[in-house]
């Protein structure tokens, strides 16, 4: 950012010299020699001086504004750290309660759809008591992961808390790319290699902000919640169902 003041000193500074020794020259007759060499002596350490002068304060600014940019830096790191999960590298609660209005009132602004998306492992407190901790986490990592790299680039992931997710996604789409997210978690390797093989299933729940229609986040998450539930109430009696027609009858 600096050098250009060193680079404007040094100009100045020879076009004044050129100007100074032309003029000199143009008038030689009138100073001798000893005079004259007297004259350029005396220009040149001055420039010097000058130049030496404007090269210290280039280098204190350029260190201020080094140091001011490390200062900015470090300060956007600790505020993305503040805001992020640090086991999944997913936003936390805390980016969803600073950032919600704001990209609901973006999204609406471009006449778009914004949808909250809440998800929630199913039984993960069983799957961390079977298979330990550490598989638990991958399912997390991993659940995360396949919502980034399958999901539209504007879309957000935010862990919430536990076993419990919620991804903000702009469009029309919501419903069908998240839900094909989650059927490809049933299968991945990754969890499978944990699990011992056991499929991981997320419920899922949502609740829309259209244009038009503000809403506050507890009005979105409380929809999204029970939807949630409902989701989870209907699994369980999915399973139930198919539990009886596989019990065999006694004659």
């Amino acid at each position: 950012l600096m050098p250009w003041g060193l680079k404007e000193a040094a100009a100045v500074a020879i076009l004044i010299y050129t100007l100074f020794t032309g003029s000199t020259i143009a008038v030689q007759c009138r100073f001798d020699s000893q005079t004259l060499w007297t004259l350029q002596f005396l220009f040149v350490a001055s420039s010097t001086i000058a130049l030496v002068l404007v090269a210290r304060n280039v280098r204190v600014r350029k260190g201020d504004i080094e140091t001011r940019f490390d200062l900015e830096q470090a300060q956007r790191r600790h505020e993305q750290a503040s805001l992020t999960d640090p086991m999944t590298g997913a936003y936390n609660r805390r980016f969803l309660d600073k950032h919600f209005d704001r990209l609901a009132y973006d999204a609406c602004a471009r006449q778009q759809v914004l949808t909250f998306a809440l998800l929630d492992v199913d039984k993960f407190k069983p799957l961390n008591d079977t298979h330990g901790h550490h598989a638990g986490d991958a399912i997390l990592k991993q659940l995360v992961r396949v919502l980034n790299e399958n999901l539209p680039g504007d879309s957000i992931v935010i862990r919430l808390g536990g076993d419990e997710f919620a991804v903000l996604y702009v469009g029309k789409d919501a419903r069908d790319d998240i839900s094909q997210c989650l059927r490809h978690l049933e299968t991945d390797p990754t969890v499978l290699r944990s699990t011992a093989g056991t499929a991981v299933t997320v419920s899922a729940g949502y609740a829309d902000v259209v244009e038009g229609k503000a809403r506050a986040l507890d009005d979105v998450y409380r929809e999204a919640d029970e939807q949630l539930y409902a989701a989870k109430r209907g699994l369980q009696h999915q399973k139930t169902q198919t539990l009886l027609q596989e019990k065999p009858t006694t004659p």
